[in-house]
């Protein structure tokens, strides 16, 4: 007998934000489209997967947390430091919460707000874990960056006292994708990797127009963005026939 197959929880995410963001219902084909564009994502040719960012569960949970993205690197340096800083059991739940979200900016620009905000938000998703404290640690011991005497040469160096607007704004510009991919949809290891191989390209055609350097992993990240911009066209018609 064949196994029942499971999603991944990049195409959960996607589907939640259609149905809760959205008020959209996809049918069959339309989820099955999202689930098929998500594992192209994931299985992209000739390039590291892992720079897309794929998260890591805690536990046997269904809590997942995703490799920190810009977004959330800049809510945990300017908010979670700042406020939770002080304590320890506080703090950890805090900065898990941020990475179950890395990639909702919906949830962390609401968080944003204030810190009443973000402990409402938090508590809320405290109180509904499947897993416990040690295996949320766990999960956060294999995320979070190793120290510089461990790092892997191979990874991107991340640009000392980064500009993290002006990276984006250069990789919009370069590459035509925009902003929100850089910020929410890619790994901050992914975006670093861009953004290099982006300006030694301009760099190596000085002169001459930037060109548009897309990846197998940002070509695929495209077509999704695309696919549910056409779903939420579809079904807005849909509505307004009614």
């Amino acid at each position: 007998m064949t196994a029942k197959p499971t999603v991944h929880p990049m195409a959960e995410q996607h589907l939640r934000e259609l149905r809760e963001r959205w008020g959209i219902e996809p049918d069959l084909s339309e989820a099955l489209w999202i689930v098929q564009l998500c594992d192209r994502v994931l299985h992209p040719a000739g390039d590291r997967a892992d720079l897309c960012g794929l998260p890591v569960r805690a536990g046997v949970s269904d809590v997942w947390l995703w490799p920190v993205t810009i977004g959330a690197g800049i809510f945990i340096e300017d908010r979670l430091q700042r406020w939770y800083g002080g304590d320890n059991r506080r703090g950890t739940l805090a900065l898990a919460w941020v990475l179950a979200h890395a990639r909702d900016a919906q949830a962390l620009r609401q968080a944003a707000r204030g810190r009443e905000f973000a402990d409402a938000l938090i508590d809320e998703w405290t109180a509904g874990l499947t897993c416990t404290v040690p295996e949320l640690e766990a999960a956060l011991d294999e995320l979070l960056p190793p120290s510089p005497e461990k790092k892997d040469e191979q990874e991107p160096a991340e640009p000392a006292g980064a500009n993290w607007p002006e990276i984006v704004r250069e990789l919009e510009v370069i590459t035509g994708l925009p902003a929100d991919h850089w910020l929410w949809d890619i790994s901050r290891d992914g975006t670093v990797s861009a953004w290099l191989k982006a300006r030694a390209v301009v760099a190596a055609k000085a002169g001459g127009p930037a060109p548009r350097m897309l990846s197998e992993i940002d070509a695929a990240l495209q077509d999704l963005a695309t696919a549910k911009a056409a779903i939420i066209k579809a079904h807005k018609e849909a509505d307004s026939e009614q």
